[in-house]
C-alpha cells in the first residue's frame, strides 16, 4: 500500500506512479520553479516518541514523516520554515503525541528482575 501523494511532480526522474503521473500540487521554489522529484511520502516506517513529556500508552493515526520532526523542531524554537518547497511545510505535526503539562518521571527497570522501579520519592516500584 503506497502512502498518499502530499506534493506532485512532473518529472521522469519519479517512477513511484510512472513518468509525469504523481499529482499536480507541485510545490513552487524561492525563484517560482517548479520543485520536482518529491512523488510521495517513501515507504511507511514506525514513529516511536521517547520523551519525558510523550503521553503514556499513546497510539495517534495523524499523518506524519521524517520532516514532521524538523516541523516541531521550527515550532518549538519560533523558527520559520525552510521554504524552497522543503517537505517540512506540508508535514504533519507530531504535537498530539505530547502533554507538556505533566511530566513522566524516568522509569528503571530493577537489573535482576527485570520490574519497573522509579526514582526515590517519585511512586511505584523500589525506591
Amino acid at each position: 500500500m503506497l502512502a498518499p501523494i502530499i506534493t506532485g511532480s512532473q518529472t521522469s526522474l519519479d517512477a513511484l506512479t510512472g513518468t509525469a503521473q504523481c499529482g499536480s500540487n507541485v510545490p513552487v521554489n524561492s525563484t517560482g520553479g517548479a520543485e520536482q522529484g518529491k512523488c510521495g511520502l517513501g515507504p511507511r516506517l514506525p514513529f516511536l516518541v521517547i520523551s519525558p513529556w510523550a503521553k503514556s500508552n499513546f497510539v495517534d493515526n495523524t499523518l506524519i514523516d521524517q520532516s514532521s520532526v524538523v516541523k516541531f523542531i521550527e515550532y518549538n524554537w519560533n523558527l520559520t520554515d525552510m521554504g524552497n518547497g522543503a517537505a517540512d511545510d506540508a508535514a504533519g505535526s507530531i504535537l498530539s503525541m505530547f502533554d507538556f503539562h505533566h511530566y513522566n518521571f524516568p522509569l528503571f527497570l530493577n537489573p535482576t528482575t527485570g520490574e519497573p522501579s522509579f526514582g526515590p520519592g517519585q511512586g511505584g516500584g523500589d525506591q
